[in-house]
């Protein structure tokens, strides 16, 4: 560390050091993106169990979900993450094909 920064204030640079580290974290946080996934699969789940036409709203919510596991997974540089970002995508597009049958 003292190799990279030099002859810098080494508070000033620990500082320096401490906001970036809390910018990457505040990037890489997909809570807001969990959290509304979760409802959006909830909202599928519960159309499913409804009466009537629902093709153009589970269509609807598998683009809101697909749009959740998109920025999942440009949020992280997980490779276990990315696999199940690219499974998420399959699956949604199954349920695309399914909604498509049902309208």
């Amino acid at each position: 560390m003292r190799e990279l920064l030099g002859e810098r204030d080494a508070a000033a640079a620990r500082a320096e050091i401490a906001r970036e580290a809390a910018l990457l974290a505040a990037k890489a946080d997909v809570t807001e993106e969990c959290v509304r996934l979760r409802t959006h699969i909830e909202d599928l789940e519960r159309a499913l169990r409804e009466d009537g036409a629902v093709g153009r709203r589970m269509d609807f919510l598998a683009q809101e979900i697909h749009r959740e596991v998109n920025t999942i997974g440009s949020k992280s540089s997980d490779p276990e993450i990315a696999r199940a970002v690219v499974a998420a995508k399959a699956e949604v597009d199954r349920v695309k094909e399914q909604a498509a049958n049902l309208e």
